[in-house]
């Protein structure tokens, strides 16, 4: 069809190009674009509706500046409107439904609206290099080209676009509707083009994909046309799409997910495919960092080494640079965080300690070598038996009533809260202003050190959350994937099956940090404690993964079809992949488990090294400790036995999440005969949506039945 057009148009020394469909194509539809821009305005906007309310309240202005008479489902209102029209009149609604901040400015909502929508039409946008090869080719000949589209932006988003694809040398002109109030669906737009650019239309030849507003109202005019006809646009497919169901947003998104989790399976990087989780863990963070009005974010040690990282590459694709949030990162640990909370000797009972060593304690409490040598005549036995129970023990006895032992723990919690101050205090944070920290999960105890500290109110952003330590005013916490707070987030058992996996594939390549101590000159200190295990894991597992996930990530992020979803598509995907992930793990991804697993270092209290998963069953008795130096952790929670009774298997579907922990994470590594038959349940999709979580993790009745969703807004 291109070489009909190029021996039509060398006749004609004025060239009319249509845009979408000829000089460039869209990745997805122009609907979804719209859905895109929805989901992207709302947080820096403070549109106060789900992306899907929004997108439809804009339909239905369009609708209301067009001209008055029925649209038919699925097709574009006419363009007759500018772009600063029909946005005044969408401000006006939202502001009429108090859905819109009062005090927020019209050029404000048009320059930030206008910012994202070149952007997602940047990120849909691609151009078709046969058109381009035939324009080349007039442009080199002497012709004039020029660029006349029905388009609802104005002109300098084409501008833009062509700028951004190298193709703005070849254009004398760019006529676009949204700026001119005529289009060429009613044939008004062709005798203004004519007329601004001073030719007759016997010199002008016109190409595009539409019969009607391409050909025939071009035709009308005077001009010479020929229609360019696409694969995409052929009736065929059409008929396919329509009737297969296919094309909906849902069907996008869904298609998207699974194609990048099977990308990322297929790479060879073990778990992989959890960047899915990240990078969606990513977005809601930017977006309600936009909410939050936030201008900084602390990333916690050592998950938000990684997690800082997606966040930047996120930035630096989507955030315009005056939405940018500035971020930093934050070395702590369970351990120095208990330290900085440690109350007078008088009035503290050491919670966290349970079975320990002395030197354990001795180090939990901030003190150094020299100082542990120096208590050490005082103390009976070994410094490095682990007692049962540390406080009923004699040896804490000893060291209560050891007067060198209380002058030096006054003085470590002193140093350490001045060091960390310091510390802190470089990250030139206004006074006054609520710090923002984000990390992995998942009961925010660091977030409330830092709060106490610093005296700052601190609010918490987790990929998820459990049980968390504390609630208070100061100390907000949210879990945006999933959460126990206020309630269950829909899923819950299911995407919290995996944790200890989302943790340890965001190890950073240093040690936990144990204290803070003052330099010489004032400065912080930290004192950090990098074991050879976890050094040689990272090297050699961790760190081919992560730049895997990296890789992906940036892929992710160029993907459209990603940028549009209801929270239950998501979670519904989120939940599937950490169960596939865990019960069809080949015999690579159980060695890979085991080598982190062997990597991963616990300085909470008792320094421990390693972890053997355990099954965590219902009616259970404690845990069971560690042993021969390595930690058990329980693989979600619950009580621990050795392997799932008769009884516990057939009571399977009735309480299905403990048991499902226990098979995702130690049948994985160690029975894969019980494995593949526990699998057999999980076959079945209705098992995995409905029964998996028990009821109490599952789709909340909010969430089924939305009022307004993207698919049910024509």
């Amino acid at each position: 069809m291109l070489s009909q057009v190029r021996a039509r148009g060398a006749r004609y020394p004025h060239i009319l190009t249509d845009y979408f469909d000829t000089l460039v194509f869209r990745r997805v539809h122009p609907f979804e674009v719209l859905k895109i821009w929805a989901c992207q305005v709302r947080a820096p906007l403070g549109v106060r509706c789900s992306a899907a309310e929004l997108y439809a309240i804009r339909m239905a202005t369009l609708d209301a500046v067009g001209p008055a008479r029925p649209r038919p489902a699925g097709v574009f209102p006419p363009l007759s409107y500018t772009y600063r029209e029909w946005l005044s009149a969408l401000r006006a609604r939202l502001a009429a439904a108090s859905l819109l901040p009062p005090e927020t400015p019209f050029e404000e909502f048009l320059r930030v609206s206008l910012e994202i929508e070149e952007r997602v039409e940047l990120l849909c946008q691609y151009p078709n290099e046969r058109a381009v090869e035939v324009l080349a080719e007039w442009r080199a000949a002497g012709k004039k080209l020029h660029v006349v589209s029905d388009f609802y932006m104005p002109r300098r988003s084409i501008a833009r676009a062509l700028e951004h694809f190298g193709l703005a040398h070849l254009f004398d002109n760019v006529f676009v509707s949204g700026d001119l109030g005529a289009t060429k669906q009613d044939g008004s737009l062709y005798p203004l083009v004519l007329g601004r650019l001073g030719v007759r239309a016997r010199d002008a030849f016109m190409f595009g994909d539409n019969h009607r507003c391409d050909v025939l109202n071009a035709r009308a005019a005077g001009i010479a046309a020929v229609q360019i006809r696409h694969r995409h646009n052929a009736l065929l497919p059409k008929i396919r799409r329509r009737l297969l169901g296919t094309g909906s947003t849902r069907d996008n998104f869904s298609r998207a997910f699974r194609e990048h989790e099977r990308a990322c399976r297929r790479s060879g990087a073990p778990f992989c495919e959890y960047v899915l989780a990240y990078y969606f863990f990513t977005e809601r963070l930017f977006f309600r960092l936009r909410e939050l009005r936030a201008r900084h974010v602390v990333f916690l040690a050592r998950e938000g080494f990684l997690l800082r990282q997606f966040f930047e590459a996120y930035q630096d694709a989507r955030a315009a640079p005056e939405l940018r949030v500035s971020t930093h990162y934050l070395r702590m640990s369970r351990q120095s965080a208990t330290l900085l909370r440690l109350r007078p000797l008088d009035t503290e009972t050491f919670p966290h300690i349970t079975a320990a060593s002395a030197r354990d304690f001795l180090g939990a409490c901030g003190f150094d070598e020299a100082q542990i040598a120096r208590l050490a005549t005082e103390l009976s036995g070994s410094l490095t038996r682990v007692e049962p129970d540390f406080k009923r023990s004699e040896c804490f006895r000893r060291l209560l009533a050891s007067e060198r032992f209380r002058e030096l723990y006054a003085r470590n919690i002193e140093t350490s809260r001045e060091a960390f101050r310091r510390y802190f205090a470089g990250f030139n944070l206004a006074a006054g202003d609520e710090v923002v920290v984000v990390d992995i999960g998942w009961t925010g105890r660091m977030q409330d050190a830092l709060a106490e500290v610093s005296g700052l109110p601190a609010r918490g952003l987790y990929l998820g959350l459990r049980r968390p330590a504390s609630l208070t005013m100061d100390t907000p916490k949210e879990g945006l994937i999933f959460s126990t707070v206020p309630r269950r987030s829909p899923y819950y058992d299911s995407l919290d099956i995996n944790r200890q996996i989302y943790e340890q594939l965001l190890m950073a390549p240093h040690g936990g940090v144990v204290s803070y101590a003052l330099g010489e000159d004032g400065s912080c200190i930290i004192n950090e404690d990098y074991r050879r295990a976890e050094r040689e894991v990272f090297q050699g597992s961790v760190a081919p993964v992560q730049q895997a996930m990296l890789a992906a990530f940036r892929r992710l992020l160029t993907d459209p079809r990603l940028h549009c979803y209801e929270d239950e598509w998501l979670l519904r995907h989120l939940a599937r992949m950490g169960v596939r992930s865990g019960v069809f793990a080949g015999a690579g991804r159980r060695r890979f488990l085991r080598e982190i697993s062997r990597g991963f270092v616990d300085n909470f209290a008792a320094v421990k090294v390693g972890v053997r998963y355990t099954p965590a069953l219902a009616g259970g008795g404690k845990p069971a400790g560690g042993t021969g130096g390595g930690s058990t952790k329980s693989a979600g929670g619950g009580g621990v036995s050795d392997a799932p009774t008769l009884r516990q298997l057939l009571l399977w579907p009735l309480r299905p999440a403990p048991l499902s922990r226990y098979m995702v994470k130690v049948c994985t590594l160690e029975n894969p005969l019980v494995r593949w038959l526990l699998t057999l349940f999980l076959v079945l999709p209705w098992y995995v949506r409905q029964r998996f979580d028990n009821g109490r993790g599952g789709v909340s009745a909010s969430a089924r039945a939305l009022p307004v969703t993207f698919d049910n807004v024509r």
